[in-house]
């Protein structure tokens, strides 16, 4: 659920932002706050697929595939926090 929520949270930020970039800082603010979620979607996923990792026939189940979905999230968030961040620097707010 909480990796539904990141989703909606980075999605009404960028709205928030496209109707006024003027203040890129609370638009940091919100994407910071959808990467706390996403981690804490992680750190909740991950050790329940390692104990069943044991399926045998070689497919990814619902939960692998959900925490694969959810890392490259992670990954696609962190770079735009990174890019975010460098439009804050250069705005001085």
């Amino acid at each position: 659920m909480l990796f539904e929520a990141h989703a909606c949270v980075v999605a009404l930020a960028n709205a928030a932002f496209e109707a006024d970039p003027s203040d890129p800082s609370a638009l940091l603010k919100a994407l910071r706050h959808a990467q706390e979620m996403l981690e804490e979607a992680l750190a909740c996923l991950e050790p329940e697929v390692s104990n069943n990792n044991c399926s045998g026939n070689g497919d990814a189940s619902p939960q692998q595939l959900a925490v694969a979905a959810a890392q490259e999230a992670h990954t696609e968030l962190q770079n735009y926090l990174l890019m975010v961040e460098h439009l804050v620097q250069e705005s001085g707010k």
